[in-house]
């Protein structure tokens, strides 16, 4: 199986992910696995079983540097 490894999260981010991950007795590597899932397989991860996230709770307050919209996709290329 393959790995990623992240460069450059800002401190903001990699709290809230341990936030996340403490909340739901998970470590950082498997909240990020499972944040992942959710994102790029809705349909998989939601028939396994419902998000643990959605009960979480609001996440502490952030500056909104960790809210960064992905870039737009190059369609003319």
């Amino acid at each position: 199986m393959d790995s990623l490894t992240l460069h450059d999260l800002d401190d903001d981010m990699l709290a809230r992910l341990r936030i996340l991950a403490a909340q739901h007795g998970h470590s950082m590597e498997d909240e990020a696995r499972r944040i992942l899932i959710d994102a790029l397989c809705p349909v998989t991860a939601s028939a396994a079983s419902p998000s643990p996230r959605t009960d979480a709770g609001p996440l502490p307050e952030s500056s909104g540097s960790a809210r960064r919209k992905p870039p737009a996709s190059n369609t003319d290329a």
